[in-house]
């Protein structure tokens, strides 16, 4: 493992908590009225992509193969290409992929780099065949880039675009309801709410899940 340091502190919140996770986030989850644009936040966003691509090129071979992850490090693609021509790059991106009524909110300048940056992987992978068609609609919306069954062909490179579904591991989940830590907690609730009936939920606390609207649901549920 060899870690990528952020020495500098504004520039390291102005990539992640800036332009990661108050921009591509909320934007990408179809929540623009939550997205934030602010053009000091992209240059960081750069600013640390650049700072990937140093740390990996002063380590990879000609002809590796580099697997890069998610909407942190989108711009990582075209830099490496510039470095090591060779290598073989793997993209996938965990979140959605909006349609481009939703990603032309971006300014040219920034979506045009990332569609561009993306193209330059040999492989980009999507969680689903709907945000594969979204990407693919807009590096022709936006680019003017043609696709033959999600290969791009531009200047000898070809780009693989793909559905990659992924999900959790059932088994293991769902063989830890006999387990004895779980059997243990279970007791110890049904004990100390032995006369309420019991909703267990796990979720993230974050907007783009609907925590707010399903507690107001259930509410709604409780009154009537």
């Amino acid at each position: 493992i060899l870690p990528v340091f952020i020495h500098n502190k504004k520039e390291k919140s102005q990539y992640y908590n800036g332009f990661s996770n108050s921009t591509i986030w909320p934007l990408f989850h179809y929540f623009p009225s939550f997205a934030e644009f602010e053009e000091k936040d992209y240059e960081a966003y750069k600013k640390v992509n650049g700072l990937f691509a140093e740390e990996i090129t002063k380590i990879a071979k000609p002809d590796d193969i580099i697997w890069v992850h998610d909407y942190h490090l989108m711009l990582l693609p075209a830099m490496i290409k510039r470095q090591l021509a060779n290598a073989q790059i793997g993209f996938f991106l965990h979140i959605p992929f909006p349609s481009h009524e939703i990603y032309k909110l971006l300014p040219q300048v920034w979506r045009e780099e990332i569609l561009k940056s993306l193209l330059k992987s040999d492989l980009v992978g999507f969680q689903t065949k709907e945000y594969v068609n979204h990407f693919l609609f807009s590096i022709s919306y936006f680019l003017g880039v043609e696709n033959t069954e999600g290969k791009i062909f531009q200047n000898g490179h070809l780009c693989n675009v793909a559905d990659s579904p992924i999900s959790i591991d059932f088994n293991k989940f769902f063989d830890a309801y006999n387990s004895t830590a779980v059997k243990k907690g279970r007791k110890a609730l049904t004990e100390r709410y032995q006369d309420m009936q019991i909703i267990f939920s796990v979720d993230r606390l974050d907007y783009t899940k609907g925590v707010l609207n399903r507690l107001r649901a259930f509410e709604k549920l409780l009154e009537d």
